[in-house]
């Protein structure tokens, strides 16, 4: 079986958690991700999500200095790019 990347990487940061003794669980939606967090559920570069925020393409606010999206948020922004690529 082949995992798309982004899976592999969310799978890996689970099993680094669980080895370190940290808890792990799913995000609701309504709790916050940090844009490298997004960036691993996009399979894109930190920066890469830094730019669809600031476009307005992925909702996003900030926390302080630091921008932030709300879990459903960036669930929403990854399936409809799924779609979109589904058309093609």
């Amino acid at each position: 079986m082949t995992l798309p990347k982004e899976t592999a990487v969310w799978l890996r940061d689970i099993i680094e958690d669980l080895a370190e003794g940290r808890l792990v669980k799913a995000p609701g939606p309504e709790e916050e991700m940090t844009t490298q967090q997004v960036a691993n559920l996009l399979g894109v570069s930190r920066p890469f999500v830094v730019k669809l925020i600031d476009e307005g393409h992925l909702t996003g606010h900030k926390v302080g200095t630091h921008r932030r999206v709300y879990t459903r948020d960036a669930v929403a922004y990854k399936d409809q790019m799924a779609n979109i690529r589904g058309q093609r």
